[in-house]
């Protein structure tokens, strides 16, 4: 399926764009806040963001829909609507400034 021109320059699909639109809008009007990403993501999904790993696995693992997540809050940050900082080793993202699809 094709992508729009400013999707192709920002790298992203229309899945990642979604995600951007939803975390930027809901960052947007909760400004004087940071989530993390795991707040953010089960606010949007009731689920968690990272799988826990089995006994035979290590480290874990992202379903589809976590890694276009992901993918998302990190384009966010790269055009610098979003801001990220790392506190207690967990990333935290609030809104920047406006967001140009």
């Amino acid at each position: 399926m094709p992508i729009t021109r400013k999707q192709f320059e920002l790298e992203i699909d229309r899945e990642i764009e979604e995600w951007m639109k939803k975390i930027h809008d809901f960052l947007a009007k909760r400004k004087e806040e940071a989530f993390s990403a795991e707040e953010l993501y089960r606010t949007f999904t009731g689920r968690r963001l990272r799988i826990p790993p089995t006994e035979d696995e290590e480290g874990g693992y992202y379903e589809k829909e976590g890694i276009d997540f992901d993918a998302a809050l990190e384009k966010l940050v790269e055009i610098a609507a979003v801001e990220k900082r790392i506190i207690r080793a967990e990333d935290y993202y609030c809104w920047l400034g406006p967001l140009i699809l």
